[in-house]
């Protein structure tokens, strides 16, 4: 049974970061491996180029089901097991509910939580045969907080949630820890990479940030401690607090934030299918990545 507070020690231990070249997914992987363990940071070729000397990439789309259990075989063919999955793949949509495109909308939803739940479903019977392991899904404060701008993301968010809490009561009987991470706004090209729209002028302005690097030392001390849940920065807890005791307030705020309105109109149509790049684990060379639009690990 998985008790919280014990301290893990993260050397030799082998992690597995989805949507790990970039952003958040990038930074936890980079600090996984200061702290001792073998991070294999999974992602698609085109959504950047890490520059950290990472123990392995695994190349491949975390949506298709194909490419997930590829994936974690190669794991497994490597390194023989998986002790710490970070479901940190995720996409964005800026378009209100009433006008979100349901094409979008589903990719998302398959992104944000049906991979996360997918990559679960592949790992656990690997950590339950090393006797347990660490699960980290990478929430959202919009997942507390509804945001009228991005209410489908929210939706999506909520359900990992949903999902998390659930898998944290099931799973500790198998001495599989699940943690949940609700960061706020993270530098990274998030904004610049959703699916549709852009964010809101009033939103943009939004000054609490934390950087990558911050965020997953945050994590991964998370780990070490078995944190069930980090909410990050601490402006987070009082904008949630507020919302569940005084929701008028935050009402007002989400309607000042729109009113300057969507600089763009989400756009809709299916994202592209390109033909599938094949699986490898590999030391990391520095190469240009190309960017193809809305496929997302």
């Amino acid at each position: 049974m998985v008790r919280e507070g014990a301290l893990v020690d993260l050397k030799g231990k082998v992690a597995l970061v989805t949507g790990g070249t970039a952003g958040i997914g990038l930074a936890v992987a980079g600090r996984l491996r200061e702290r001792g363990a073998k991070a294999i940071v999974c992602g698609m070729r085109e959504h950047g180029a890490p520059e950290l000397d990472l123990d392995g990439m695994v190349f491949g789309d975390v949506t298709d089901p194909c490419d997930r259990a590829r994936i974690v075989t190669a794991v497994i063919s490597k390194f023989g097991r998986v002790d710490v999955l970070v479901n940190s793949a995720g996409v964005g949509l800026y378009a209100p509910a009433s006008d979100s495109p349901p094409d979008l909308v589903r990719r998302m939803f398959d992104v944000n939580v049906f991979a996360a739940l997918e990559m679960v479903a592949l790992v656990r019977p690997h950590m339950r045969a090393s006797g347990g392991g660490t699960i980290v899904n990478i929430g959202s404060i919009g997942g507390v907080v509804t945001l009228p701008w991005s209410t489908m993301y929210c939706a999506s968010k909520s359900a990992l949630h949903s999902m998390s809490n659930g898998l944290y009561r099931e799973l500790r009987n198998e001495s599989i820890h699940v943690m949940l991470v609700v960061p706020g706004i993270v530098r990274t090209s998030f904004r610049e990479r959703v699916l549709g729209g852009t964010v809101p002028e009033g939103v943009g302005r939004i000054r609490y940030l934390i950087s990558p690097a911050d965020l997953a030392a945050a994590i991964v001390l998370g780990i070490e401690r078995k944190r069930r849940k980090i909410v990050k920065p601490w402006p987070g807890f009082v904008f949630a607090a507020v919302d569940h005791l005084f929701p008028a307030v935050i009402d007002w705020y989400c309607g000042r934030k729109l009113a300057c309105g969507f600089a763009e109109k989400t756009k809709s149509g299916a994202p592209s299918c390109d033909a599938k790049e094949p699986i490898e684990v590999a030391k990391h060379e520095k190469t240009g990545y190309r960017r193809v639009p809305r496929r997302v690990a």
